[in-house]
């Protein structure tokens, strides 16, 4: 290929370059392709081979079925008696003789007579021969049954050519990086300059490097004591002086992990489209388009700077350049499965600009859960912060509260409360009770532990927070507060609610990478831009906001900017004794006085550690921050892939560790203790955490199953009124009136599209749209649920195909404002109305991929959580029952629909579908009971087709109330006892 004008020669991978290596290495170059050859004819023998043996089998059972053909006619013929028409099959080349019969490679049409043998000669009429064959394939009677009959399979693996294989299993002969210019990073240098001393940063980086290397050394040592060097050592028990060496090796795990699952994602012999630059736009780098359907599925994960290796192929040799690049992404396009790469350094190495692309494990999120981890462990180990004394006598750290809090670190004996601190001018004057108490227990800021703030979906947990940092900067006026979330989504939520504080107090800090269509306009002037990136603003601006959002994961860039309570105060302290070398240091105030994090339960402990090394302290140096961790640990958690490290727990959240410590979990006032101490109370000293009950979300009904299931009985219903009391109960399409649940069975087929990338379900999609055009376009006589508009509509699915589907579905009819998209995505979101399509129906095989991916609604009882908690006035679920109720808590729901007649479809064929004794809720059984008190008669159904009158009705109706009475009873049983169990 020739060079472009001014692009200089690169050495050694020019096509000339490549011919004079192959010339000089001929001998080598032919012996390898005599051995390619050798194997290719061991190939071509053994499918030979393999083909002989199939035919001597088939022409095997041919000649036996001829055997007991000719012995049949023999009988029949000797006896003289008419039988009926028979076909009967002869024997392979029969008109051949021996020697001429050949011995084909791959299976041949059977060749038949042009007249009959001879013993047919004198045959009855009734007797008849089989015509000859009028296609080149076996007779079905001639066709050997086997038990997996040979064929192609639709769902086999793809085929990929050994060399493009090999291409990746060779050693590169140069990596070539990707230039400063294509990372999304920021230089920390400039910062650490604008505010430390040199030797300060120097100092502060030797501690961490020592720590480092001494875990390092310990790493090694054990996995060479236990056998197993160079591999990853076995995880220590997790306990205060073995932190390190618990999740390292798990994170180490995840990794490998990702990185094998990655190459099964691995794209062989693909082009890479240069794009055209816009005519108005400014001349920038080059940018190459790759085709990457599965991405539409988020599979694989890719992000803006994501790095992705590239391998140019020689496909005309069966070879690749020799060097692998690293392409940076510079922009996704999900919908259509394209990724805009960026890679400057593949300009003047352009040749068939076909490549395998292999997808890296992003080196970022490892790095940062890495020295979060090793901070955290200094924290818990250093020697420096012994106390006087002796040495087995240690100081407990502010770490040491947060990640292992103990009784001592409740402040029983704390100083009392003042009359600010217990009534506040609220903000937010419809705050109840419970959200109060956390309020309070916040800005009193005495517990030494973190406070703990569980809200089921719906209780207001977000509001709590927002209202807890008004009252902490209206208590508290020079405090700072590191308010963070799981996700970048949950982020933008607080933000957004806090925007009244203006840009001058609040600062929404964003990772380089993000792109900026993420971000809503509203929040564009709260964030720093520099070089058409997020970035971090002067160390003085930032310095001054009051307030700062990141996600968990991106407080790591404020420690790696030194802005964090330990390293100011060690600046504090420096300075002081510069100044004044003589006065011992005072004790220094944090810089951020309170951490709150929300939706904690979807984050790794290693991402919530990055937030609390930024707010950590050395308690013999400054006081100590408040930390409030807040979510539900009932939804959806963290996905880690390692079998090995969701053993040891890694997919656990800090959260639902902490939930699960005596600290919290043996109070008597905690969530799963609190039905038999009825008369304890929240008390602000004693008690180091909130549960929030009061769901301000749905109707009752769609309350009953997730609170007996996931909440101990705890939900109390709360919704507005016009929510309970909704004109959408009298939904015509409702097979209980005024019941707003509707499941409605469909058996359809669950297509996949790219090997399993994706999948859909037409009949699904149908019923969608037919039960959106029902609520938002009804007939004139069938419009007594009042207006609906599309906007008032969500529709959850777990697969994006589908999800895509239903919405061309919709904005074929004019309903293209109807909210639809994945759990995922509308994890903290609500509406009117929900409704599920579950996709999942027939392919049962695909059960354990989804299970290994994280995706779909079976055996995903958090994910099932999410969904079904949604919705605020009518829930409708479509799918197939017969396959959902595989699923113990399908199951469960199918039996609270098939009670409250609420399920449109077939029964469930499974035993265990018509069994009494599945969950049942309290406010289900109090909801019963008081109809039943009421004397009111069952909710009116609609029917199929006309049931019995009079007598015959109300003895039908007779059993069936006593079928629902013991099946609540038994339920309300097996519930009480689950309960139990668990606490």
């Amino acid at each position: 290929m020739a060079r472009k004008k001014g692009v200089p020669q690169r050495a050694g991978l020019s096509r000339a370059e490549f011919e004079q290596v192959k010339a000089l290495t001929s001998s080598a170059f032919e012996q390898e392709q005599r051995d390619e050859e050798e194997r290719r004819r061991r190939l071509e023998a053994d499918d030979r081979r393999r083909a002989e043996e199939h035919v001597k089998r088939i022409r095997a059972a041919a000649e036996e079925r001829n055997r007991a053909a000719q012995q049949r006619a023999t009988a029949t013929l000797s006896n003289g008696a008419p039988t009926a028409a028979t076909a009967v099959p002869l024997s392979l080349n029969s008109h051949l003789p021996p020697q001429a019969a050949p011995s084909p490679a791959i299976p041949l049409a059977p060749a038949f007579p042009a007249a009959p043998p001879p013993f047919y000669q004198n045959a009855p009429p009734s007797v008849t021969v089989p015509a000859p064959p009028q296609t080149n394939s076996l007779q079905p009677q001639l066709q050997p049954k086997l038990e997996h009959p040979p064929g192609l399979s639709r769902f086999a693996e793809l085929y990929v050519p050994v060399w493009l294989r090999r291409v990746n299993a060779d050693r590169p002969q140069y990596v070539v990086p990707r230039s400063k210019a294509e990372a999304f990073s920021i230089e920390y240098s400039e910062v650490h300059d604008a505010l430390y001393p040199p030797r300060l940063i120097h100092h502060l980086g030797v501690i961490e490097r020592k720590n480092h290397e001494r875990l390092l050394k310990e790493h090694y040592g054990r996995a060479t004591s236990q056998g197993r060097f160079p591999a990853r050592p076995a995880p220590l028990a997790l306990a205060p002086a073995t932190y390190a060496h618990h999740w390292l090796p798990l994170q180490q795990a995840e990794y490998t992990a990702r990185a094998l699952q990655l190459q099964q994602a691995a794209l062989y012999a693909v082009p890479l489209r240069p794009v055209a630059p816009h005519p108005g736009d400014p001349p920038g780098p080059p940018l190459y388009m790759l085709e990457a359907r599965s991405i539409r599925e988020g599979w694989p994960p890719v992000d803006l700077g994501d790095i992705l290796n590239l391998r140019q192929l020689r496909p005309n040799f069966q070879s690749w350049q020799g060097l692998e690049f690293e392409a940076s992404v510079a922009g996704i396009n999900r919908a259509a499965g394209e990724v805009l790469l960026r890679c400057d350094s593949l300009m003047g190495y352009q040749e068939a600009m076909v490549f395998n692309v292999v997808w890296r494990v992003q080196d970022r999120i490892f790095n940062e859960w890495r020295r979060s981890t090793e901070l955290a462990d200094l924290y818990l180990n250093s020697s420096s912060i012994l106390q006087d004394g002796p040495p087995a006598k240690r100081r407990r750290t502010a770490i040491d509260s947060w990640l292992f809090p103990q009784s001592e670190d409740v402040s029983v004996h704390g100083p009392a409360p003042t009359k600010d601190d217990l009534d506040p001018e609220w903000v937010d004057e419809s705050l109840n009770e419970e959200q109060r108490n956390a309020i309070r227990s916040i800005i009193w800021g005495k517990q030494r532990c973190p406070l703990l703030l569980h809200g089921p979906p719906g209780t207001g947990k977000t509001k709590t927070l927002v209202e807890a940092v008004f009252q902490i900067l209206k208590r508290h006026p020079t405090a700072h507060v590191l308010v963070c979330g799981a996700s970048n989504p949950s982020t933008d939520t607080l933000a957004m609610r806090l925007r009244s504080l203006m840009p001058k107090d609040l600062f929404r800090l964003n990772a380089p990478s993000r792109p900026f269509a993420e971000v809503r306009g509203e929040l564009l002037p709260f964030c720093h831009v520099e070089n058409d990136r997020f970035a971090l603003p002067s160390m003085s601006t930032l310095l001054s906001k009051r307030v700062i959002c990141c996600t968990v994961l991106d407080a790591s860039i404020l420690l790696n900017a030194r802005i964090t309570n330990h390293d100011l105060s060690t600046l504090e302290i420096y300075i002081a004794g510069s100044v004044h070398p003589n006065n011992p240091p005072p004790l220094a105030k944090p810089h951020f006085g309170f951490l709150l994090v929300d939706e904690a339960a979807q984050a790794t402990e290693a991402d919530i550690t990055c937030a609390l090394n930024a707010v950590a302290t050395d308690d013999t140096r400054c006081h100590r921050a408040h930390v409030t961790v807040c979510g539900d640990a009932r939804q959806l958690g963290p996905h880690i892939i390692s079998e090995e490290a969701r053993t040891h727990d890694f997919d656990v959240s800090l959260l639902e560790r902490l939930m699960n410590l005596p600290v919290y979990a043996d109070h008597p006032f905690a969530r799963r203790n609190r039905s038999r101490n009825p008369d304890v109370r929240w008390d602000l000293r004693t008690t180091p955490f909130v549960d929030l009950v009061r769901n301000y979300r749905s109707a009752p009904e769609i309350l009953w199953l997730p609170s007996t299931l996931f909440y101990h009985e705890t939900l109390l219903p709360h919704a507005a009124k016009s929510v309970q009391q909704t004109p959408l109960r009298s939904w015509s399409q409702l097979p209980n009136a005024g019941f707003p649940i509707l499941f409605h069975h469909i058996a359809g087929d669950d297509l996949e599209i790219d090997e399993g990338a994706s999948f859909y379900n037409d009949a699904e999609v149908a019923q969608v749209r037919a039960h959106i055009l029902a609520l938002v376009r009804p007939p004139a006589d069938q419009a007594q649920h009042g207006t609906v508009a599309p906007k008032e509509i969500s529709v959850i699915s777990p697969f994006r195909e589908q999800v895509w589907r239903i919405r061309l579905a919709l904005r074929a009819v004019g309903l293209g404002e109807v909210d639809v998209g994945n759990v995922e995505a509308l994890q903290g979101a609500e509406n009117r109305v929900v409704i599920i399509s579950t996709v999942r129906s027939k392919e049962l095989r695909w059960l354990p991929v989804d299970r290994a991916q994280n995706r779909g609604l079976i055996h995903e009882p958090k994910r099932f959580n999410v969904a079904m908690t949604r919705a605020k006035e009518l829930l409708i679920v479509v799918g197939n029952a017969e396959t959902l109720t595989r699923d113990p808590w399908w199951l469960a729901f199918y039996r609270l629909c098939i009670r409250n007649h609420c399920y449109v479809g077939p029964p469930v064929s499974a035993a265990s579908a018509h069994e009494a004794g599945h969950a049942v809720s309290k406010l289900e059984q109090q909801y019963h009971a008081e109809r039943s008190g009421s004397g009111s008669a069952s909710p009116a159904r609609k029917e199929g087709e006309e049931g019995a009158e009079g007598d015959d009705a109300e003895g039908e109706e007779g059993r069936e109330e006593n079928d629902r009475a013991f099946d609540l009873l038994i339920g309300r049983l097996v519930s009480s006892t689950v309960n139990e169990d668990e606490e």
